[in-house]
This record gives C-alpha cells, structure tokens and sequence, in this order.
C-alpha cells in the first residue's frame, strides 16, 4: 500500500525518481540500439530483451511514403500471461496529415501487420474497431514539444482471437529520456 507521502508527490517528481530508478536499472543494449538507430533514448527495463531490431519497407495503399525504410526495434519482458512487449518504430514525417488519428492508426496497422502474429498461419496484428470504442487520441506536449500525440485503443491479433489494449505515443521527438514498461 502506498504511503501518503508517496500519493502527495507532484507528477514531475514521481517521473523523476522512475527515470533515476530506470538509468541504474535500464537494459542498455536495447537503450544503444534505439539512440544508433533512432536518434532516441528510452529507459527500457532490464528484464525485457529484444526480440526484432529491423528496418522494413512497408507498403500501404493510403500511404504518403510508399517503398521507404521504417527503423523498428521490439522488446518484450517474455513473462507469459503477464508479458508486456514495446515495440519502437520510426518512419518519415511528410505533412501535418502524418498526425492524423486515421493516419497514425493505418500506418500502425500496417507496420504490426507486418511483424507481429502468432504461430496461427495467416495471423496479423490490427487496430478492433468492431465490437469495442474507436481509439481515442489527444495531442500532447513531450518535454516541450507540441508535435506529439497519444492514441489508446484495442489491439488484436486477426484470425488467432486475441486482444489486448494498446497505448501509442507519436510524435517528432528530440533525443531525451522517455520510460518505457
């Protein structure tokens, strides 16, 4: 149970004590790979490994940016029934259109349904609009910058029958600490 001084702490203090807790306890090998790849730094914990590091070319019919490269690193802490998995993809910005809920959630569609099924053949990963609330989006402000947004919704895993719930930040970010798990 928490204690009160623990529920009285201001926000920005209690992120700050969980980005000092996750610099000493970060994985450091996924942490290097995002800041190479990426140009990014979030603190991943330490019990997640990696499980892709890749760059793809995804193709999509309502796409700005047909035949170009997106950067993606997934890791997953592998924990079964509790497994949590963050994956980290970066693709080319081309308009303020890139910021879009429909935009954000066909390229996320696109890019999962890429990489992300079952040992089902023909298994894809995509945004549940049909038995449960459309996503919600809001934009946000990440250390300054307002090209940023927040999108929660339900993902699922076509033709396997399994869901979860999905929590996406996007945005044009600068090089900074971002917790992640």
């Amino acid at each position: 149970m928490a204690s009160c001084l623990q529920l009285a702490l201001p926000r920005h203090q209690e992120i700050q004590r969980q980005i000092s807790f996750y610099q000493v306890s970060t994985n450091h090998d996924a942490r290097s790979r995002l800041q190479t790849k990426m140009q990014c730094d979030i603190l991943l914990p330490e019990d997640y490994i990696v499980i892709m590091d890749t760059t793809l070319t995804v193709k999509h019919e309502n796409s700005d940016w047909l035949d170009k490269d997106i950067k993606l690193l997934w890791c997953c802490n592998n924990k079964g029934t509790i497994r949590r998995d963050i994956v980290v993809y970066s693709y080319p910005y081309t308009d303020q259109n890139t910021f879009t809920e429909e935009y954000l959630n066909a390229q996320r569609d696109a890019i999962l349904g890429r990489v992300v099924s079952t040992s089902i053949q023909g298994s894809y990963m995509g945004t549940e609009y049909k038995h449960f609330a459309e996503p919600s989006m809001r934009q946000i402000t990440v250390q300054g910058n307002e090209h940023a947004t927040e999108i929660r919704g339900l993902w699922k895993i076509f033709r396997a029958e399994k869901q979860n719930t999905f929590h996406a930040l996007r945005g044009l970010i600068q090089p900074s600490y971002f917790l992640a798990g």
